[in-house]
């Protein structure tokens, strides 16, 4: 036998509340299936839905296009950052400066330099770090380190970092229109069962087959089990052009 299939998805459920809601325009509204208080309902909750959605679909397109920015400039930002560490490491490798002086730079003597490939705000970290540390051995008179310097470095260093701060706002952003979904998606559940229980009633003369048949021309949804057969009106009538 056939069973009603309830919409799972944020976009099934518009699918089924603009059906009902176009089926709706075309007929008088005595001749309408559903109680005129829930037609209200649907007429007023479903732009607000629509909206709903376009926004996390907005959201979640301007989180890729961050993505898709942040992923290289890190790449970059990791590789300049490593670089000027290694430059210190191989200062006191050539004895060119002192093994106390890598404390300066957040490292123990010894140190090899940080790892940078966990994750963002180790590069961010590190890069502060690396800043610090040189800021205050030239200070002090040491020779500001060069190929790469610690201004060329930190070009890369910021590009990296306002764009992360972009996808950081992005990312709060998605969330705060998934969880704005999230609770319409409540109350458009609710609203698509009364519609739906609404039709079925309304049409509901005793034959489930033409029930169902009718029912469909507005939006509601049936499927049947694997193995199981519809039963002849389900598979036979064709859905009439109105009613």
């Amino acid at each position: 036998m056939p069973t009603r299939q309830l919409p799972k998805t944020a976009q099934q459920r518009l699918s089924a509340l603009s059906a009902v809601a176009d089926r709706v325009a075309l007929f008088p509204p005595n001749e309408v299936p559903v109680p005129t208080p829930v037609v209200d309902h649907l007429a007023a909750f479903l732009p607000v839905y629509i909206g709903l959605i376009k926004e996390v679909n907005k959201a979640k397109a301007l989180q890729t296009e961050s993505t898709a920015e942040v992923t290289p400039l890190l790449r970059v930002a990791r590789i300049w950052v490593g670089q000027g560490f290694q430059h210190i490491v191989d200062a006191v490798l050539r004895d060119a400066m002192p093994a106390t002086m890598l404390t300066v730079y957040g490292m123990l003597p010894g140190a090899r330099g940080p790892r940078l490939k966990k994750g963002e705000q180790d590069v961010l970290i590190a890069a502060e770090k690396l800043q610090v540390g040189e800021t205050y051995r030239v200070a002090h008179g040491g020779e500001p380190m060069a190929f790469p310097s610690l201004a060329e470095i930190m070009v890369h260093v910021d590009a990296f970092r306002s764009a992360n701060h972009v996808q950081a706002n992005r990312k709060l952003a998605l969330a705060d229109a998934q969880q704005n979904l999230r609770k319409a998606n409540v109350e458009a559940r609710k609203l698509v069962l009364r519609l739906w229980n609404s039709i079925e009633t309304a049409y509901d003369t005793g034959d489930r087959p033409s029930m169902r048949r009718k029912a469909r021309h507005w939006g509601v949804i049936y499927s049947i089990a694997k193995g199981e057969r519809a039963e002849d009106g389900d598979a036979q009538e064709q859905p009439p052009l109105n009613g």
